[in-house]
């Protein structure tokens, strides 16, 4: 039996080989997907848990100062004024790579 090809094997010799996509621009997209989220993410529930925690700290106090409320709404919303240009960013740079992917003729 040596020497004669088993009936149950298939060949592919003739099959093109599949290129594979550039592992830095994977990286690239994977990593500004990542990025993007978290600050979407950050962005939503930032601003949201430092006001709750501005005035769980008023109303354990006797009286309630206007600034340190102030104060507090501002820290919250500089979280978004920080995270949004982050996110945006982020979302270029992964649709740039999705971009590129998809032009060197890689469906991902």
């Amino acid at each position: 039996m040596r020497g004669q090809p088993n009936p149950y094997e298939l060949e592919f010799q003739n099959e093109p080989e599949t290129p594979e996509p550039p592992k830095s621009l994977l990286k690239t997209k994977s990593i500004a997907n990542t990025v993007m989220w978290a600050a979407i993410a950050i962005t939503v529930v930032g601003p949201g848990l430092r006001i709750y925690m501005t005035f769980r700290m008023a109303m354990q106090q006797q009286s309630v100062e206007p600034a340190m409320i102030a104060h507090g709404i501002s820290r919250g919303l500089l979280i978004g004024v920080v995270m949004i240009p982050v996110m945006i960013v982020a979302f270029f740079v992964r649709s740039w790579a999705t971009i590129r992917l998809r032009r060197e003729g890689f469906d991902v």
